[in-house]
This record gives C-alpha cells, sequence and structure tokens, in this order.
C-alpha cells in the first residue's frame, strides 16, 4: 500500500511540473477562452465548464497560517490525499482519488488545483474537472492531536468539502459537507 502512494505520489509531482510548464498556457483553446464545454480528444465524453472559483472578489490579506503547513492530507477514502504546497503567499496542490466511472474505477486520478485562495488564516480552491468531476474547498488548517510535527494529526484541514459531478441524469450534482483532514507524518514519502 505504502509503495502504491509513494508511486502516484511521484505522479503527482510530475504532473504538477507538466501543469506548471510554460507551454502548457499557450495550448489553451477558443473554448476554453469563452468557458464553454470541452470535448476531450479523441473521445465523445463532454466535460462541465471550468467551475467557478471559490474566492470571492475581495482583495486577500497576508496568510496568517504557519509557515510549515505544506505536505500530505488525508482524503475522504483509504489512499486518496490532498498534496498542498504553500511558498510566496501563493498555493498549489491536487487531490488524488480512486476513479469511480467504469472506465478507471480504482484507478488514481489527480484533480490538479486550479483556482486557489491565501487569506488571513482561510484557504480556499478547486480543482480541474476529470470526468466531469471538481472539488471545492473552503476552510483552514489548525493544529491537530499530533505531539510533533512528524506525526499523524498535527495538523487538520478543515471546512467546507463540496463535491460535483454529473449525476445519472448527466447534470452536475454538487454534494456539501463539513470535513476534517489529518495531516501526514512530515516524513511520509521521504523515505
Amino acid at each position: 500500500m505504502r509503495r502504491k502512494i509513494l508511486f502516484h505520489l511521484t505522479l503527482t509531482v510530475l504532473s504538477l511540473i507538466v501543469a506548471m510548464a510554460p507551454t502548457s498556457f499557450a495550448q489553451d483553446s477558443d473554448n476554453d477562452k469563452k468557458g464553454g464545454l470541452h470535448r476531450r480528444p479523441n473521445s465523445n465524453v463532454r466535460i462541465a465548464p471550468e467551475p467557478t472559483p471559490t474566492a470571492s472578489p475581495e482583495a486577500a490579506q497576508p496568510s496568517t497560517l504557519p509557515a510549515d503547513i505544506s505536505g500530505m492530507y488525508a482524503f475522504l477514502k483509504e489512499g486518496e490525499y490532498i498534496q498542498i504546497s504553500i511558498g510566496n503567499g501563493e498555493m498549489e496542490g491536487v487531490v488524488s482519488i480512486y476513479g469511480e466511472s467504469k472506465s478507471d474505477k480504482g484507478e488514481f486520478e489527480d484533480l490538479l488545483f486550479d483556482k486557489t485562495r491565501l487569506s488571513g488564516d482561510t484557504i480556499a480552491f478547486s480543482t480541474k474537472p476529470v470526468h466531469g468531476t471538481w472539488f471545492e474547498f473552503n476552510g483552514t488548517i489548525v493544529r491537530g492531536n499530533g505531539k510533533k510535527r512528524d506525526a499523524e494529526g498535527y495538523y487538520l484541514l478543515k471546512g467546507t468539502l463540496t463535491k460535483n459531478a454529473p449525476g445519472s441524469d448527466g447534470k452536475v450534482q454538487s454534494l456539501q459537507r463539513e470535513v476534517s483532514f489529518k495531516s501526514f507524518p512530515e516524513s511520509f514519502g521521504k523515505e
């Protein structure tokens, strides 16, 4: 199980590097700029429009969160996780989940952060859609029960998580819930 998580962590890091490459910005199509429905190459699957940002248009305040909150946090199912990287007042990350559709059931899917906001003690992000599913989060990171930074649950990612996914009728359905995700030990994946 640990090897599988490490493998997916490596893929996540590579995905982030590729996503951040300057050439990726030049590849936007006219549909992307207009916010319309997108058609995936070689597929009849239509993807819902990009999610609206969870961040409000008000001016962001400097983050008051601790500097060492970057890392991995548990997610909804065992083996799934959120990876957050904060630096220079900006946040990047990915949500790695098990696929739920017939074609990718049990396979890992990485949903890269699309829109992010750090303001005071608040963090907010929305992910890019994958197979029509994306997540939105609005909350904070607080100290948990872990005694040392290298203990599970030293920090907790707490707030409101919204899962947006196509329903059986093809329309996007949103499921919102309050969550509290434990941080992984700081040394997790560094062995």
